[in-house]
């Protein structure tokens, strides 16, 4: 496969700072809001404001984009959980804990089964 880079725009999310989190307004996604098998919760656990969408709209979800959890406590976890964004998600930012991957040369639903593939973990977690 070729480096990824190649095929992809790979960025890391944005998480807002304890000051910038709200209990309403616009939805950031944390971990915890998608589930082991790659399916979102139906609610969101935090907010922010409009000031921080507008400031960090370039890390917002499209359809298709591959996310990864790349930070964890434990390596093992790394990449433990990945999902396909799908529309329900399109336009939210996802936390700093989420690797995004959007592919600009490759087929979305192929990147997300070739990361989830145990050489895909593999190379994730070097």
């Amino acid at each position: 496969m070729p480096i990824l880079k190649e095929i992809a725009n790979v960025f890391n999310g944005k998480t807002p700072s304890k000051a910038e989190q709200r209990t309403d307004g616009l939805p950031i996604l944390k971990i915890r809001d998608i589930d082991e098998n790659g399916k979102f919760s139906g609610s969101h656990g935090s907010y922010v404001d409009k000031t921080f969408y507008q400031q960090y709209s370039n890390k917002m979800l499209c359809s298709g984009d591959t996310i990864i959890l790349n930070s964890a406590h434990n390596s093992n976890y790394v990449g433990s959980k990945s999902a396909l964004v799908s529309a329900e998600l399109e336009g939210t930012i996802a936390t700093g804990e989420w690797l995004i991957i959007r592919p600009h040369k490759a087929n979305s639903t192929y990147i997300f089964q070739y990361l989830k593939s145990p050489t895909g973990r593999q190379q994730i977690k070097k």
